[in-house]
């Protein structure tokens, strides 16, 4: 093995996944054979407070696990993405009804995540699936391990909310 080592912050409000998100990453990332670390951070009064969820993903052990940097922001809504910037090194994909202000950043992409999580749940549920799909052109985790891991803990719908949002990312001129 080389020396990877990806580390992705998923940053939201309470009550928008960003926890369960990280988890299904770090889920999908152990079972395609990397090392991971996963932690978490949210306030305890949960709606609409900041909340992220962080993990490392790497191919030898993680002998450093704290966060200096961030190769992958996952930001589903301002207050997220205003806390954690200022450590992006990398991509930012965001949430563009949400993250409207992408000061200090050099890559950004977009996907309407809310949109097509109520196209095909009928809610907003799976926002932060169709980010996850968004975001999965970055990761380097085998799309079928993603689906799989999806399959397993959220569902078959939540696999298509998955591949939409795989399908509708779009670069943001920053």
């Amino acid at each position: 093995m080389g020396r990877l080592r990806l580390d992705v912050r998923i940053a939201g409000v309470g009550g928008q996944g960003a926890l369960r998100l990280g988890m299904i990453l770090a889920e999908a990332a152990m079972r395609d054979g990397f090392e991971v670390l996963y932690t978490q951070k949210y306030t305890s009064v949960v709606r609409l407070q900041a909340s992220s969820s962080a993990v490392i993903i790497s191919d030898s052990r993680i002998k450093f696990p704290v966060h200096e940097k961030i190769d992958l922001l996952i930001a589903m809504h301002q207050k997220g993405y205003d806390e954690w910037y200022h450590l992006l090194r990398g991509v930012a994909v965001v949430e563009p009804e949400l993250v409207k202000d992408l000061r200090g950043v050099r890559k950004a992409y977009g996907v309407p995540a809310r949109e097509i999580s109520v196209e095909v749940m009928g809610s907003a549920i799976a926002t932060n699936t169709a980010m996850l799909g968004a975001a999965s052109h970055f990761l380097p985790l085998k799309v079928s391990t993603i689906e799989e891991t999806l399959r397993d803990t959220l569902g078959e719908k939540n696999v298509l909310v998955f591949r939409r949002g795989r399908e509708k990312i779009f670069k943001i001129q920053v």
